[in-house]
This record gives structure tokens, C-alpha cells and sequence, in this order.
């Protein structure tokens, strides 16, 4: 059985306003896992912890669902770079706590860690990041 990526985000139920754009193909467990602090992203961590203290937990929303990963890994980019362009304060960050950065050094390493771990050609890669 084949499954579904979801796109989602997790948005401040103060304001509503979106903090974090993810990709998983089970997005309630991945939920969970978010609630639970179980990953390094630190920022992210922070603001649960904050939300928790005033009894509140982040609003999950599943904007996208996408049948292929190279599909949805280049949606998660065009959503979070259309959340970064709204100025949203988002706290996703890639690896090793680098917060997302739209310049060339970084599309050059991001299309070269996709291509490898995907087994895509560059060109492959660097459309899925790009949207083209």
C-alpha cells in the first residue's frame, strides 16, 4: 500500500500565526514527536516550551498531501519560502541548526544532500528545491 506526504504546519494558537512548515508521511505521529521534544531543533523546542507553560499547544494543519517524496519535498520548500516571504517566524532549521537561508551556497549544498540521499541526478534535485 502506497502511502501519502503530508505538508503541514504548526501554527501559535495565540495568534494564529505559523512557526513551523513540515513533511512526513504520518503526520500525527510526527505531531507527537513534536510535542514530545524529541528532535535538536532548539528554536522549535523553545516556543512548545513556552506555549506549555501557558497550557497551549501548537494548531496542526495539513495544507498539502502529495503522493511522491520528490513531490513533496520540494512543496515543504515552496511553503516554507512562501511563509519566510509573508515574514512569518518560522523556526525550521537544516541541519546542524543552520536557520534556512535563500542564497547560493546554501542551494548548492541542498541540491547536492538531496541528490545523494535520494539517489536524483543534480538536475533532479536542484528542480525539486527551486520548483522548476
Amino acid at each position: 500500500m502506497k502511502q501519502d506526504y503530508s505538508i503541514y504546519t504548526l501554527s501559535d494558537p495565540r495568534d494564529n500565526s505559523v512557526r513551523y512548515v513540515g513533511r512526513s508521511m504520518h503526520p500525527y505521529v510526527r505531531y507527537g514527536q513534536h510535542l514530545a521534544l524529541v528532535d535538536a531543533n532548539h528554536k522549535k523546542a523553545d516556543w512548545i516550551r513556552e506555549l506549555t507553560t501557558l497550557q497551549m499547544i501548537p494548531t496542526l494543519e495539513i495544507i498539502e498531501v502529495l503522493s511522491s517524496k520528490e513531490d513533496a519535498v520540494g512543496r515543504e520548500l515552496h511553503w516554507i519560502r512562501h511563509y519566510l516571504n509573508l515574514g512569518a517566524g518560522l523556526t525550521n532549521v537544516f541541519h546542524r541548526e543552520r536557520p534556512i537561508k535563500d542564497n547560493r551556497q546554501w542551494l548548492k549544498q541542498e541540491t547536492q544532500r538531496l541528490a545523494q540521499e535520494n539517489g536524483w541526478s543534480l538536475d533532479t534535485a536542484y528542480r525539486v528545491l527551486t520548483g522548476g
